[in-house]
C-alpha cells in the first residue's frame, strides 16, 4: 500500500510540474467577456522578461523558449545575420516582435498566444488581425503561416493569411509590412473554460543563402458572442 501511495504522490507531482510548465511557458489571454484585445509589442525589448502577457516563442517549432534562453537577442534595427528572437525597432519608434532565422533557428519556429474563454458562454467565431513586417535583403523566401487550434495536434493553417517574402531582394532594403485578417469559425463552439491557440509559424520557402528578418505586430483578437445574443450598450 505504501508503494501505491508513493506512486500516486509521484504522479500527482509530475502532473503539477507539467501544468505549471504549460502555464509558465505558454501563458494565456483570458477573455472574461466577448470583444477585442490588442497587443502592439511596445514594451517588448527582445527578452523573455518583456514578452507580452500570454505570448510564447519557439526557436525550433517544438520547445518554448524560457527565461534562461540565450536566443533572446534584445533590440535591433535589422540587417543582422545572428539567428534568434528580436525586438525590431522600426523606424525608431515602433517595436515589433520578430526573428532572424538560420538553418538551426526558426526553420521552423513560431510565436504563439493562447486564448482562454472565461466569458461564461460559448464562442462561435473570432477574428484575428495583425501586421507582418519583413526586411527583404537576401535571396531566400520565407513563409509566415497563421495557425489556430484547441491543442497542438489540432492546429490548422488559415491559408488565406499565408504570406511569403519575395525571393529576390530589393536593395537598399527597407522594412515593409502587409496586413492580414481572418474570421475563424469554431465548429464545435469554443465552450467556457476551453482554450484556443493562435500561432504564427515561420519557415523557409525557397531560394538559398541567408534569410529575411520577420516581425509580427499590432495583433488584435476579437471573440464574438453566440448569434442571437442581445448586447446592451450604455
Amino acid at each position: 500500500m505504501e508503494d501505491e501511495d508513493r506512486l500516486v504522490i509521484k504522479i500527482a507531482w509530475l502532473l503539477a510540474i507539467a501544468l505549471a510548465a504549460e502555464t509558465t511557458l505558454a501563458g494565456e489571454w483570458i477573455f472574461r467577456k466577448t470583444g477585442s484585445r490588442r497587443e502592439d509589442f511596445q514594451a517588448f525589448r527582445g527578452s523573455w522578461q518583456t514578452l507580452p502577457d500570454g505570448f510564447a516563442v519557439s526557436l525550433d517549432g517544438i520547445t518554448m523558449m524560457g527565461e534562461t534562453s540565450a536566443d533572446f537577442l534584445g533590440v535591433h534595427a535589422g540587417g543582422t545575420r545572428t539567428g534568434g528572437c528580436y525586438s525590431w525597432l522600426l523606424p525608431q519608434t515602433n517595436y515589433v516582435i520578430g526573428c532572424q532565422a538560420t538553418a538551426e533557428k526558426f526553420t521552423p519556429g513560431f510565436f504563439q498566444v493562447a486564448i482562454s474563454n472565461a466569458t461564461g458562454e460559448r464562442v462561435e467565431e473570432m477574428t484575428v488581425e495583425y501586421l507582418v513586417w519583413y526586411l527583404n535583403d537576401v535571396e531566400r523566401a520565407s513563409v509566415v503561416k497563421l495557425e489556430t487550434g484547441r491543442g497542438i495536434e489540432s492546429l490548422r493553417e488559415v491559408t488565406a493569411c499565408r504570406f511569403l517574402t519575395p525571393a529576390q531582394p530589393v536593395l537598399p532594403a527597407q522594412w515593409e509590412n502587409t496586413s492580414r485578417s481572418s474570421v475563424v469559425a469554431f465548429r464545435p463552439a469554443l465552450m467556457p473554460g476551453e482554450t484556443i491557440r493562435i500561432r504564427w509559424t515561420c519557415d523557409d520557402a525557397g531560394g538559398s543563402g541567408s534569410r529575411d528578418e520577420i516581425g509580427i505586430d499590432d495583433v488584435r483578437v476579437t471573440l464574438f458572442p453566440p448569434k442571437g445574443t442581445v448586447v446592451s450598450i450604455r
